[in-house]
């Protein structure tokens, strides 16, 4: 989660400002952040029987936007 949340910002923090937004430096750390992210809550579904963050806390809409 941690990596995935870094990589996301890392390629949201270059696009545009170093890096043109369809460059490869920007798109690459955004697509594998945002993969990491969704193999991390894939994981969490389905492999734990008590999992990292409570499903409670994601379904909320509000709490998955923060």
């Amino acid at each position: 989660m941690i990596a995935g949340t870094t990589l996301a910002i890392v390629g949201l923090t270059f696009g545009g400002a170093q890096f043109p937004w369809v460059s490869a430096q920007v798109l690459a750390p955004l697509i594998i952040g945002l993969a990491l992210i969704g193999a991390f809550l894939l994981y969490e579904a389905k492999v734990p029987v008590e999992p990292t963050i409570p499903w409670e806390v994601v379904s909320n809409r509000t709490s998955l936007g923060g």
